[in-house]
């Protein structure tokens, strides 16, 4: 080509063309020409451009490419790609460029028209990154995202959801989301509150933070945090859910509430402070130990709790908390708020957020005045090493027989056995005598045990008590103990108390020849403040007496006898009422089992008796109306067959209701079926009713179950019946029987029976099964009204359970269950239709 023969169109062409154009020697690669268009786009000029080369406008890093052999250039429109071009400015664009070798003034030349695509690729770059950067935030969040159309179905599913739900991605894309991890109880709520936004656009979540229940694959129910927005744009809406599990932090804010509970219960005095020393809580240990209710000193400084003479303690505590140490069993003295000066074991650490900045400091302190006064007490009497060490043994002896008297106590609930050898323990480790008493329930003192370690001694009691026996109304003793549910302490018997209990001369002989020389009696007392008994210690032996520490542990082993006692008869209660209710059990069940045989018995009695005449009246109005139609009046002929009908209808009702009756005491043969083979008898019976219907049944591979083949051919029968009545009006009717692969129930199979026929309203569903029950009209859908009776009392008789679900206009399908019939080494099979009846 040469551009001679229309010089003239080539140059109007060339140099208004809106692209960048120019052209270059295809030897020596020099620009020959350029348009306006190149020169504004470019910022050269032309004596520039055509000073330069055509490498000198593409960009350092792209790669050159191999020269032009001008003698095997191919003439022609040539596409030669994407290249990186430099303008004068320093900018760098993207072009895609287009060539035409030519002849331009009788040189060989290329016309070169340049596109920037800088923008376009920008733009393309931009989407990709954004796509890049929305798949990298649904992998690495840390939060389950699930995205749903308009119609509930999951469009994106990211890993965090996976982990939180135990779905699989592939396995949940495009099925509904609602079936999946909505719990059922509130599957209908959030269906219809899609359904509601769609219409209406309201809505109670969207762009709001709520806690909910969720279901994981697993069964499992946990709470969630979710918030759901609505993507911007999306026609129809598609909405995106972000999904935190707050099982841990419910459980953590539990583990806060208990602590904080524990806090508020103990005994001890704990409260808090900044590291500026101001007090911010106080329980109620602390009120008890300083006296002071904590909305006086919450908000004041800790020092108003320093002695006068501590002026710097406080200081130095908290330099040390502020270097991160504790500081454990510091032991000093606070003021009350009393004035009291009170000595206390103080145990202080830093608080710290979860960075290690700190934030102020905890102070458990307890109150052990008390616990110095007898560590002084004890270092006074140091000097009695002898004693000292008797009574360290003895108290080590006391624990230990505490803790072997608990063990005797929790080993039983014969109370008698353990009180008597929880007496025996006590005998000599806590006392020469030991004398358990129990209050009956009429108030009678009885004596449970009298534990001595001289045999001889026990039967000088029982004598004792006969020839003295306890008086219930004397002012001290057992009784009053039992009367005011106080324990008597007696450290030091004298004489004179022994002459003022005596009777008579000889019993105060017998009392001075015991030689009793200390006694506390302590009442059982059991929760609620019930007296079940006494428990009585006497020491004998010379220089014996009773302390109060001794008669805290005779009331701590006091209540621990007490609720011994107390579960004993509480047991011995529960035991006797679950007599009395299994007895009542047994006998409503038999007069129910009774009740039901009369009443089918009844039916059957009352079914059988109406048959007969039924029959004859059928028959005669069935002759009347075929041998006398022509001589009887058209009214009379429409009253005759009227009563025909009615006559056939009621024959039916009769013959379902003896079957209803005899399904309550009918065996049930239970032996291996094929599910599928049952319904095939049955849908053959029903011939003459799916005769001349459009659409088709659908019976698929049923896996094989155990079951009645005759009940569950009825099963059959009446649902198949049923599908084929109810969907007669439609045209493309379809029926099916199938099975659900339910892998979490390792023990039953769950059918179907499935149809799109009229269906029905789920509000009335309990109604379904009722006798008598329909949800039609019988002039519309003829019927007796006791076929889902019976097949809900055939899979009941099998152990099963039956439902239905179906919407107005959509059809219905009706579920049962039947026990698995699985081989040895086999595997269940699947559900897929294989047949077409």
């Amino acid at each position: 080509m040469t551009l001679r023969d229309n010089a003239e169109s080539f140059r109007l062409m060339f140099a208004n063309n809106p692209l960048p154009m120019w052209v270059y020697d295809l030897k020596d690669l020099k620009f020959i020409e350029v348009n306006t268009a190149a020169v504004a786009h470019y910022g050269y000029t032309r004596d520039e451009f055509l000073a330069m080369r055509i490498g000198d406008v593409r960009h350092p890093t792209e790669a050159p490419r191999p020269p032009v052999d001008s003698a095997r250039q191919r003439p022609g429109l040539q596409l030669t790609g994407e290249w990186r071009h430099r303008c004068k400015d320093g900018r760098v664009i993207d072009v895609y460029i287009v060539s035409h070798t030519l002849e331009f003034n009788s040189r060989s030349a290329v016309l070169v028209a340049a596109l920037d695509i800088t923008e376009r690729k920008r733009a393309l770059e931009a989407v990709e990154q954004s796509e890049a950067q929305k798949s990298a935030i649904l992998r690495g969040a840390i939060d389950g995202i699930i995205t749903i159309d308009h119609r509930g179905r999951i469009l994106e599913f990211n890993p965090a959801a996976e982990a939180i739900f135990k779905h699989r991605r592939k396995d949940v894309l495009g099925r509904e989301l609602a079936t999946l991890i909505v719990p059922q109880g509130l599957r209908d709520r959030h269906r219809h509150g899609l359904e509601r936004y769609l219409a209406t656009g309201e809505n109670a979540i969207l762009d709001k933070r709520i806690e909910i229940t969720a279901l994981r694959a697993t069964g499992e129910e946990f709470p969630v945090e979710l918030a759901v927005i609505r993507d911007p744009g999306s026609d129809p809406p598609v909405f995106t859910g972000f999904i935190r599990d707050i099982t841990e932090r419910k459980r953590a804010e539990e583990a806060l509430l208990r602590l904080a509970g524990i806090v508020e219960s103990s005994d001890d005095a704990i409260y808090g402070a900044t590291l500026d020393g101001i007090i911010t809580n106080w329980n109620k240990g602390a009120e008890r130990i300083y006296g002071y209710r904590a909305e006086d000193v919450i908000g004041r400084h800790a020092s108003l709790l320093m002695p006068p003479d501590r002026p710097d303690e406080l200081s130095e505590i908290f330099a040390r908390l502020r270097r991160g140490e504790r500081i454990t069993n510091f032991e000093t003295s606070r003021m009350r708020n009393d004035g009291r000066q009170i000595e206390v074991s103080v145990t202080i650490s830093p608080i710290a957020d979860a960075a290690g900045s700190l934030l102020g400091a905890s102070a458990i302190a307890r109150d052990v005045t008390e616990r110095k006064r007898l560590e002084e007490e004890r270092t006074r009497l140091i000097a009695q090493e002898h004693q000292a060490r008797t009574e360290a043994e003895l108290v080590k002896q006391r624990l230990s027989f505490l803790a072997e008297a608990s063990k005797q106590l929790a080993s039983s609930l014969d109370y008698r056995s353990t009180l008597t050898k929880v007496a025996q323990l006590a005998v000599p480790a806590l006392a020469d005598w030991c004398i358990i008493d129990a209050l009956d329930e009429d108030d009678t003192i009885r004596r449970v045990t009298v534990t001595h370690v001289d045999p001889s001694k026990i039967d000088l009691a029982a004598e004792f008590e006969r020839r003295y026996p306890p008086d219930p109304n004397a002012p001290t003793g057992v009784p009053n103990v039992l009367r005011t549910g106080k324990s008597e302490f007696y450290p030091e018997i004298s004489d004179a108390m022994l002459v003022k209990g005596a009777r008579d001369p000889e019993h105060l002989k017998i009392l001075r020849g015991l030689g009793f020389t200390s006694a506390m009696i302590v009442p059982l007392v059991g929760r609620d403040r019930w007296i079940v008994g006494a428990i009585t210690l006497v020491t004998a032996t010379p220089g014996w007496h009773f302390t109060t520490s001794d008669l805290e542990m005779a009331e701590d082993l006091a209540r621990r006898c007490a609720v011994a006692i107390e579960n004993a008869l509480l047991y011995g209660s529960a035991q006797a009422l679950n007599a009395v209710l299994e007895d009542r059990v047994a006998r409503r069940t038999a007069d129910l089992e009774k009740a039901n045989q009369e009443l089918a018995a009844f039916t059957y009695s009352i079914a059988h008796d109406l048959r007969a005449p039924l029959i004859t009246i059928g028959g005669f109005s069935e002759m009347l109306a075929e041998d006398y139609a022509a001589a009887l009046p058209e009214d009379a002929l429409r009253i005759t067959r009227q009563i025909v009908g009615s006559a056939r209808h009621l024959s039916a009702l009769i013959t379902d209701l003896l079957t209803f009756s005899r399904l309550s005491n009918q065996p049930v043969n239970q032996q291996p079926v094929a599910p599928a083979d049952v319904a095939r008898l049955a849908l053959a019976d029903l011939d003459a009713v799916a005769a001349g219907r459009q659409g088709s049944v659908h019976i698929g591979d049923l896996p094989p179950c155990r079951g009645d083949p005759a009940l569950l051919k009825q099963v059959f029968v009446n649902l198949l019946s049923n599908a084929l009545k109810f969907s007669r009006n439609r045209e493309d009717a379809t029926i099916e029987v199938g099975w659900l692969r339910d892998q979490a129930d390792s023990t039953h199979h769950t059918l179907f029976v499935k149809d799109n026929g009229v269906g029905f309203d789920m509000q009335y569903a309990d109604k379904l099964w009722r006798v008598f029950q329909r949800l039609h009209r019988a002039d519309d859908f003829e019927g007796t009204g006791v076929g889902l009776a019976i097949v809900q009392r055939i899979i009941q008789r099998h152990g099963g359970r039956v439902w239905a679900e179906s919407e107005p206009g959509k059809g219905a399908t009706f579920y049962f269950t039947l026990d698995r019939e699985t081989p040895a080494g086999t595997h269940t099979p699947g559900s897929q239709p294989s047949s077409t009846a």
